[in-house]
């Protein structure tokens, strides 16, 4: 679990890590609770005076923020609910036991692009190819240009 904290300086916003720990017991909200209340006791952190805490949105740390800190204090990060949301849209629904896209088509065309990024990383030629576009079109140079990136579900964005 990483813990990171935001506050004024004047004007100014800080940011500091206040620390990364690995956990060795399971990562329910009760446990995630404690981590976060033992890095708030190391760093002489009141748990009244945090303000909010952000989060993403699985269950068992909005849980463990809400318990800790209150039901109001809590705020999921917009990025990761974004992220949801386009995860949600890309995928499917279930009716009558029949898996139906949310946007038709969608499925089909990543399972294209999907393979095309496969192609792209077996071939020598297409990925010249691409390459030298990069270079004759935008001006990259070697080490600088891109290449094209398959799906990762925790890759976010990544689809």
């Amino acid at each position: 679990m990483g813990i990171t904290t935001h506050f004024r300086v004047g004007t100014k916003i800080q940011t500091a890590l206040l620390g990364v720990s690995r956990m060795n017991t399971s990562h329910e909200s009760e446990n995630l609770s404690k981590e976060i209340e033992e890095f708030c006791t190391k760093w002489g952190i009141a748990l009244s005076k945090v303000s909010l805490a952000l989060t993403d949105n699985a269950a068992n740390i909005t849980l463990a923020v809400k318990n800790l800190f209150g039901p109001n204090k809590i705020v999921p990060c917009f990025d990761h609910t974004l992220n949801l949301v386009s995860k949600y849209a890309l995928g499917c629904k279930t009716v009558a036991g029949e898996e139906i896209p949310w946007v038709p088509g969608v499925p089909e065309l990543m399972k294209k692009v999907k393979k095309l990024v496969a192609f792209s990383h077996s071939s020598y030629n297409f990925a010249n190819a691409l390459r030298q576009v990069q270079v004759d079109k935008y001006g990259k140079s070697g080490g600088t240009w891109l290449r094209l990136v398959q799906e990762e579900p925790t890759r976010w964005g990544s689809a």
